[in-house]
């Protein structure tokens, strides 16, 4: 006659088979979600160890949320050891492209920047600003309105972006490229 397990054994190996599947799942939804669910473009974006300048170019983002500037904070896409081809250094606004030569003909976006930075950006949510009830999101390119996906807004040579959540909505506000701080971080080189 076989030896019979008993039940406490059984009920031992199902613990096992269930918390070892709860374990898969968790690593499978970490490795999609975890940085925004992206996949494709946004996700192919690298963090590098050695400075990359073949791409160098400065953007500028503000964002309004009800009438007030919310800063972007220094330091997204900088990481221990390395940079993502977009990032910030301080909270001025001024968003870093700086990428190896097999990424010249790409275009970055906005997206790619929330992407980087771990933030939502949808019409109902920019960062962590959620989009109320009688409220909308407007977007400013240079000034002038910008109605297309806010995601899908391509990172060109010193754009002036303008993402707010209102009302009230305040002006767009000119990002003035020749005050010092702007020299001072337009030419640093990593």
């Amino acid at each position: 006659m076989a030896p019979r397990r008993s039940r406490y054994s059984r009920l031992r190996l199902e613990d096992y088979l269930a918390a070892l599947g709860l374990f898969l799942v968790a690593v499978v939804a970490l490795a999609v979600l975890g940085r925004g669910g992206a996949t494709g473009r946004a996700a192919s974006l690298r963090c590098d160890t050695t400075p990359q300048l073949a791409v160098h170019y400065h953007a500028h983002l503000d964002l309004f949320y009800a009438g007030r500037m919310v800063p972007i904070p220094g330091q997204v896409g900088v990481v221990q050891g390395c940079r993502y081809w977009l990032h910030t250094y301080s909270a001025d606004g001024i968003l870093h492209v700086q990428g190896p030569a097999a990424v010249a003909s790409r275009q970055f976006t906005m997206g790619d920047f929330f992407w980087v930075w771990g933030q939502p950006l949808t019409s109902r949510q920019v960062a962590t600003l959620k989009v109320g009830r009688g409220q909308q999101l407007k977007a400013w390119l240079d000034g002038r309105p910008y109605t297309a996906d806010v995601a899908g807004l391509v990172l060109r040579p010193r754009d002036e972006v303008v993402l707010e959540v209102g009302p009230p909505f305040v002006p767009p506000p000119h990002f003035d490229w020749s005050s010092a701080s702007a020299r001072q971080e337009t030419a640093r080189v990593p």
